[in-house]
Parts: structure tokens; C-alpha cells; sequence
């Protein structure tokens, strides 16, 4: 952890380079988001509750996106928060009617977004994405 509540995981190769804030969320879970930049489309986010641990995986395109402006049209959605300047709300579908809403502090999640783009900048993550790893999977190698 760094004096800012922030850890880094740089394991030689920019293709490995980690970014990662833990911090508490309203409603009394704690979050760890990171980001890797093998896999530079997506930032993860471990919401942790009484013991229990939720992974979720958000576009890093969403989260900038809905920074400043309602975004996502599918199961998840980003948007400022209404009447509390200084937080997004990361709200994730779970079933018809019912939903996961997460309350972030707009500040720290966009430190994080920023220290990404200085890893792995918009538009140059297929550079970054861990090709040989999907190729491999579909039986075909590199």
C-alpha cells in the first residue's frame, strides 16, 4: 500500500503492470478495484460485505463515460450520483426487478482511471491484450 491507500504491482513487463485502491463504500462494504493491463479493457471491482466477496468486472470505457454523464444501456450502468456531488454509482443488474447499487467516491475511481490511461492509453489496448492467452484457449495457439 502506498501513503495514499493505493497498492502497484509492477512485475517487470508493461504487460503486467497492476493499479489497485481499497477503499470503503456508503453502505458499509469495502472495494478493491484494480487494473491489469493484459486485460486493459477492464477494471475490477471486489465488493466486500460482512465476509463475503462479489467480484465484478466494468469497462474501463463505462466508468470514464459515466463520470460525468449517465452510461451502459445493458446490465450495468455508471452515473453520477444524484444530490451527492463527488460520487458515481456503479449500479449492476441481478434480476428483473432488482439491483446492486455501489456509491464511490468520484475522486479516487478517477486517480485510478487516470493511472490506467498512463499504462495503457485509450486506443491502444488490443497492443495490450493478452492475445496468446485467448488464441490458446480456442485451441489454436501462438
Amino acid at each position: 500500500m502506498t501513503a495514499h491507500g493505493a497498492f502497484v504491482s509492477f512485475r517487470g513487463h508493461e504487460h503486467h503492470h497492476t493499479l489497485g485502491r481499497r477503499f470503503e463504500c456508503m453502505g458499509g462494504c469495502s472495494i478493491d478495484l484494480s487494473y491489469l493491463a493484459s486485460n486493459p479493457y477492464i477494471v475490477e471491482l471486489e465488493v466486500i460485505r460482512d465476509g463475503t466477496y462479489r467480484r465484478w468486472e466494468i469497462s474501463r470505457e463505462l466508468l470514464v463515460e459515466g463520470m460525468t454523464e449517465p452510461a451502459g444501456l445493458g446490465m450495468v450502468h455508471v452515473c453520477p450520483t444524484g444530490g451527492m456531488p463527488g460520487r458515481v454509482s456503479v449500479i449492476k443488474r441481478v434480476a428483473l426487478a432488482t439491483h446492486v447499487e455501489l456509491i464511490l467516491p468520484r475522486r479516487r475511481l478517477q486517480e485510478l482511471l487516470d493511472r490506467s490511461h498512463d499504462i495503457v492509453p485509450a486506443g491502444a489496448e488490443s497492443d495490450h491484450y493478452g492475445w496468446d492467452a485467448v488464441f490458446a484457449a480456442l485451441g489454436g495457439g501462438c
